[in-house]
């Protein structure tokens, strides 16, 4: 499956980095799509969480990111849609992992004191 068709949004945009050589502008303009969407099902506080609470899901968020990074640095056509589909992915898990994790239940003994 292309990259574009696995993102749902994305695919409108028909950007397609060529076989012959490597378009920065265009690895940047797929980047760009990719963080936006990811911005529009971000959780509020998710990757805050992540951070404290799953350090394991943490460390490979920041290892797909890296492989992203590396894949333009060495302007890697062939890596590249492979490794940006895998940042996509891994924060969409890492989302979701967020949206079920239990609810959080904060005690203040001293809410009801002095009376009842």
């Amino acid at each position: 499956m292309a990259l574009l068709d696995a993102i749902p949004g994305l695919s409108m945009h028909q950007v397609v980095i060529p076989q012959e050589g490597f378009d920065q502008e265009k690895a940047f303009k797929l980047v760009k799509d990719a963080l936006s969407l990811l911005d529009s099902f971000y959780p509020a506080g998710a990757l805050e969480w992540i951070d404290g609470n799953r350090p394991d899901v943490a460390g490979y968020l920041r290892k797909t990111e890296s492989a992203v990074n590396a894949a333009i640095l060495a302007e890697n056509v062939v890596d590249f849609p492979g490794a940006l589909e895998r940042f996509v992915e891994a924060h969409r898990r890492a989302f979701d992992l967020y949206s079920d994790r239990p609810p959080v239940v904060e005690h203040q003994d001293d809410l009801f004191q002095g009376g009842a």
